[in-house]
């Protein structure tokens, strides 16, 4: 079938279709990025509020255990923290990624690759040093967001 349009305009349409696809996906590509620190600006601080509480929970819970109190209240305290966790780290950065995803590694407790044994199967030990390591880490958001405020 023979076109009316010559051949040096549909060659020209199709160049521009695929420079018109090209564009749109860098356009869109950025419009993530801009969202994305618009989240970690305005979301952060009060993410880091509860983190800081969930923190402090964690504390007192542990320290209740060390003076012979049953360990469900510290384990539902690491769950709560672990759901706070997985929550912020949809909202930080790529640089502060590594560093929430190492203290859920490290609530997980990875047997083998799949396998996550249950959170009940903490020991003081390790619910202490992850309390150790969910304070750097609240120390390292809080520096971030007045890194943020100066920015």
């Amino acid at each position: 079938m023979e076109s009316f349009l010559p051949q040096w305009l549909v060659d020209f349409s199709v160049i521009c279709s695929i420079v018109g696809l090209i564009w749109t996906a860098v356009v869109w590509l950025e419009t993530r990025k801009i969202r994305h620190e618009f989240l970690v600006r305005i979301r952060l601080p009060d993410m880091i509020k509860e983190l800081r509480d969930e923190a402090k929970n964690l504390l007192a819970a542990l320290a209740e255990w060390e003076q012979g109190a049953d360990h469900t209240k510290t384990h539902s305290a690491i769950s709560t923290l672990k759901g706070v966790l997985m929550n912020l780290k949809y909202k930080v950065a790529k640089d502060d990624l590594k560093q929430v995803l190492r203290v859920i590694d490290l609530i997980d407790q990875r047997s083998m690759i799949f396998v996550v044994r249950p959170v009940a199967t903490i020991t003081k030990e390790h619910a202490w040093a992850l309390s150790g390591d969910v304070s750097t880490l609240v120390a390292l958001l809080g520096q971030r967001v007045k890194d943020i405020k100066w920015g």
